[in-house]
């Protein structure tokens, strides 16, 4: 493996950011049609979406991990077997490669990360103190191939999936909440497993997304008090279930706003858009938005 390039920034966190912003806080064309939530369309696109958005939060916070963890005991470096692990720092930012190939499986993991530290003065730190940690920024990529099949995985998927993503998680001046801003990429192909039937499907997505202030309790649980979630690109699945073949295909939007009690998703395509008003605590007991589990330790209120 070669060593990491000099400005090896996957990509501006500003300009990615800002060119997602058409995926939300955007008024939908009023010529489309309502569609039933329990169209199995929407559902699936749903799901697929909500997936794609997990995994676009999961490769952040990979990155993030894999900073600390190179910092903190036990070393990164220690822990790699198979892992070949690369690490650098320059101007202000930490640089990592970690490389892992299961020879039991055959899937491979591959993710490419840029991470920064700042006090709460917003001073750049080399070695950070979660005692004074004010934010962390995160430009990463991920590469997945999954060979086979996670029975312990809500959604089983077996194929390739690329997360490239920029994030920044700042400390809020009442030092018990945090605000996360981020924007992604994912393209995914391979098929999954229907978790109602257990008929295998095709999945070939290509989305971008969005993360619009997320606040949430630094040392709470993983639902956010406030902010929006945005999505929108490409959703192509084939499911043939015994009785039909169900086909999805073209240009998916869907937005997500959570409120204090309840979360409202919006999603269309070019004909039909979709409202769910659903309790706050459903949405996130199914669907956590960011990994908060990784994060007592991290940022210390």
């Amino acid at each position: 493996m070669s060593k990491i390039a000099k400005y090896s920034l996957l990509f501006s966190f500003a300009v990615i950011l800002l060119s997602l912003t058409s995926c939300g806080k955007q008024v939908t064309n009023s010529n489309l049609l309502t569609g039933n939530p329990a169209d199995p369309a929407f559902l699936e696109a749903n799901q697929s979406m909500q997936q794609s958005s997990n995994n676009s939060q999961d490769a952040v916070f990979e990155g993030m991990d894999a900073a600390f963890d190179y910092f903190f005991p036990p070393p990164l470096a220690a822990q790699a077997n198979t892992d070949t692990v690369i690490y650098t720092y320059e101007n202000g930012w930490h640089h990592l490669i970690v490389n892992h190939i299961n020879d039991t499986t055959g899937s491979s993991y591959y993710l490419d990360d840029s991470v920064q530290f700042k006090d709460t003065l917003g001073a750049v730190q080399q070695y950070p103190d979660t005692m004074n940690l004010g934010s962390v920024e995160v430009h990463v990529k991920r590469y997945l191939h999954i060979a086979q099949y996670d029975p312990y995985a809500t959604f089983q998927f077996k194929g390739d999936d690329t997360v490239t993503a920029a994030a920044l998680l700042v400390k809020n001046a009442d030092d018990t909440t945090a605000t996360f801003n981020g924007a992604a990429q994912e393209g995914a192909h391979g098929t999954f497993l229907h978790p109602d039937s257990g008929v295998e499907c095709s999945l070939d997505a290509a989305v971008n997304h969005a993360s619009y202030d997320l606040v949430f309790v630094i040392n709470g649980n993983n639902c956010p008090l406030s902010g929006q979630l945005a999505a929108s690109g490409s959703v192509n699945i084939v499911c043939p279930f015994s009785t039909d073949t169900l086909t999805i295909s073209g240009s998916w939007t869907r937005t997500v706003n959570i409120g204090p009690n309840s979360v409202t998703i919006i999603a269309h395509n070019n004909t039909t858009r979709w409202i769910l008003v659903i309790p706050k605590s459903q949405f996130c007991d199914n669907n956590p938005v960011v990994a908060l589990d990784r994060l007592p330790g991290r940022f210390q209120p």
